[in-house]
């Protein structure tokens, strides 16, 4: 039976509040256990993506027990998670009796938060494996909502929606809409690199080989086999058959020889031309996050704000550096032996089904199959991925898409990030900050600025200055008028409902600092922001989709996926052209 209720252990999931008190509506008791890891017969528990929860491990029997929890996705914390271990191959688990953290939200410490999907955890007893899932859903929005914002942001830049933090990434259990990555399909090839290994050095020692008829001179004095096509040969050489021993020469015969230069290893030679592009473009998008990844530490090296996430990139770029020296020696590899085959190699062959009879062909047929078609539908569980935090990702999809408002609106994209020709074709780890993109339409001229810290001082190369140490606004649009400056908008993505917001007072305050406190570098008294937006995935409780205070000129406003937003696409026009 899959399903077990009588073992001599339990797991519970303790969700505690900001004063470390449990909450007993939300914590979970998990009993039942599945000896199948595919099983979904199972109740799985529900958190979102911010909630502080511990994991109790303890024995239901009073005798003593020997119990192992695997899980991929504690918090790294030296004090509170001692008890974690990891075996041979770095994963991750505590012995039975035993409480660890999942995720921290506390006073003003806060963990990286699980990413919205489903995970999986194990227990080993007696020689035996138990599994569970447990479920993590967005805070501000619904899981399909959510789904639809990666798929969004990955449609307009491939990548752009992924990150590498290996231990906490969840699983799929649904079929992926995702496109596959150079580089997942790169880690994918390093999941089979023993399969591939074997299959090259069968292939390579046991090749299928077909017989070709050859024609040219023998001499006399052997056997030979002459057919209708050596005959005609013969005849149009004038040799004469019949004169044989006259002639004490050669004569044109048919020669069996042995071929490699069939369409099954013309199909190897194209696949393992294929993997070697894969692997090459795997190691440059490494390298590409590496530089993205090391940038990102140097920020929070200098704001000092969040020292587990500064562990965690760190331990991100040796887990980059190590994948990129496994794609290397497995590019070495596969170079080899296609450098071996110095036959002809043609642009694209057919094979049928009978190639699954030869050993090492019918591993590579396997894995092109999973190229070129289910890796979509396992690419969630493959090593090292996940998403981006839900906060980062709407950020990155509130930039996109008013891109694709101002587009709507009339304006038409000039220059700037993914629109410069040099850059269509590259796989984008993450929005770097400063990214800008430029629009223009009659007069108007329009540069939405992403994330870019504003001067605290006066600067006479720049427009405006903020008297304030908070400084960095996740959007900007200045607005030009025949190449002069006018005022600015800013808007600010914030992953939070927006009944909220207005209740959050270091966010108001935040708010209303970009308002008052950003002036002209020409004149100090001239406040130079026309209105400061907020942006929020979520509704009014009220139904509506806008609050315009105009006494504070602050906008709180709807904008999320699959919700068009007339209203805030009005506003917007208004303080453009007003």
């Amino acid at each position: 039976m899959d399903i077990h209720t009588n073992l001599p252990f339990e797991v519970e999931f303790i969700v505690l509040n900001n004063k470390e008190e449990k909450d007993e509506d939300k914590s979970v008791l998990v009993e039942t256990f599945s000896s199948d890891i595919y099983s979904d017969n199972q109740k799985i528990p529900v958190f979102t993506e911010y909630q502080y929860i511990k994991v109790s491990f303890r024995k239901k029997v009073s005798r003593n027990i020997h119990a192992q929890l695997y899980m991929n996705y504690f918090e790294f914390l030296s004090e509170e998670n001692n008890t974690i271990k990891f075996d041979e191959l770095q994963n991750s688990y505590m012995e039975i009796d035993n409480i660890a953290t999942i995720h921290t939200h506390k006073h003003n410490i806060t963990g990286i938060p699980l990413i919205p999907g489903y995970y999986q955890y194990y227990i080993k007893y007696e020689n035996d494996i138990y599994y569970a899932q447990f479920q993590i859903t967005p805070q501000n929005m619904t899981i399909n909502v959510h789904k639809d914002m990666v798929n969004q942001i990955e449609d307009h830049s491939l990548g752009l929606a992924r990150d590498f933090l290996r231990n906490q990434s969840a699983i799929s259990n649904s079929k992926s809409d995702i496109i596959a990555t150079t580089l997942d399909k790169g880690i994918f090839l390093l999941q089979k690199k023993y399969i591939l290994t074997h299959a090259l050095e069968a292939i390579y020692n046991s090749p299928i080989t077909s017989f070709k008829n050859n024609y040219h001179k023998t001499k006399t004095n052997k056997s030979l086999k002459i057919d209708s096509k050596a005959q005609t040969l013969n005849n149009k050489n004038n040799i004469d058959l019949k004169n044989l021993s006259i002639q004490n020469s050669k004569v044109y015969a048919k020669n069996i020889m042995i071929s490699l230069q069939n369409n099954e290893n013309q199909y190897v030679l194209q696949s393992l031309n294929n993997y070697l592009q894969i692997l090459k473009g795997s190691i440059n998008q490494c390298e590409l996050s590496i530089v993205d990844i090391t940038q990102i530490i140097r920020e929070l090296k200098y704001y000092k704000n969040n020292p587990l996430l500064l562990q965690k990139r760190e331990s991100e770029i040796k887990n980059l550096n190590k994948i990129k020296t496994d794609l290397k020696i497995l590019f070495s590899l596969i170079n080899k032996y296609y450098n071996r085959r110095k036959e002809r190699r043609e642009k694209y062959v057919y094979v049928t089904n009978k190639i699954m009879k030869y050993p090492g062909y019918r591993d590579i047929f396997t894995i092109n199959r999973y190229l070129n078609s289910k890796i979509e539908d396992n690419i969630q569980n493959l090593y090292s991925f996940k998403w981006k935090s839900s906060d980062t990702l709407y950020e990155y999809w509130s930039f996109i898409e008013l891109i694709k408002t101002l587009q709507n609106i009339g304006f038409e994209v000039n220059k700037g990030w993914i629109f410069n020709s040099n850059n269509k074709k590259t796989v984008i780890p993450r929005i770097p900050d400063g990214t800008n993109v430029i629009f223009e339409k009659g007069k108007v001229k329009l540069d939405l600025i992403f994330n870019k810290p504003i001067c605290k001082k006066v600067n006479k190369k720049e427009n405006y200055w903020i008297r304030h140490k908070r400084n960095k606004p996740d959007l900007r649009l200045d607005i030009y008028n025949e190449n002069s400056y006018v005022k600015t908008i800013i808007l600010d993505a914030k992953y939070s409902p927006a009944d909220k917001i207005w209740k959050q007072y270091k966010v108001v305050e935040q708010l209303n600092i970009y308002k008052n406190m950003i002036v002209s570098s020409q004149n100090p008294d001239y406040h130079v922001v026309k209105e400061v937006i907020a942006l929020t995935p979520t509704s009014f409780n009220n139904g509506k989709v806008i609050n315009i205070d105009k006494n504070f000129s602050v906008t709180i406003a709807t904008f999320t996926p699959n919700l068009e937003n007339v209203e805030l696409v009005n506003r917007l026009k208004q303080l453009i052209f007003l």
